[in-house]
């Protein structure tokens, strides 16, 4: 299985990133409820990548060898350290680049491995 979002589609409510795009089974048999994982980044220090957001989504029901099936991963940008009791919570740092990525696939109970 694999997720597409490329271009990577997504609608921000606030702190809320809403990324939407389609998952496809690769597999020959049918799975069920894929649940994945998505993460938000931006360009972190000496070249490399900061994650600044993630969360979970899922593309609901069965999906057939070959087809594929929307989903919607529901992350929360994140503000860097938590704060201390007297310091104001820093606001949610920007993201450039959003992965998704299959995290579990029910696959059928009745058939072996």
């Amino acid at each position: 299985l694999h997720a597409t979002t490329d271009p990577p589609p997504y609608r921000r409510e606030g702190d809320i990133v809403f990324v939407t795009g389609t998952v496809k089974n690769d597999s020959p048999e049918p799975v069920h409820n894929v649940t994945l994982k998505g993460f938000l980044y931006t360009d972190g220090p000496q070249g490399g990548q900061e994650m600044v957001g993630s969360g979970i989504g899922w593309a609901v029901g069965d999906i057939a060898p070959g087809a594929t099936a929307p989903f919607t991963v529901t992350a929360q940008l994140s503000s860097g350290p938590v704060p201390g009791p007297t310091t104001p919570t820093p606001a949610p740092k920007e993201f450039k680049t959003v992965q998704v990525l299959v995290d579990q696939v029910w696959a059928d109970p009745t058939k072996s491995p």
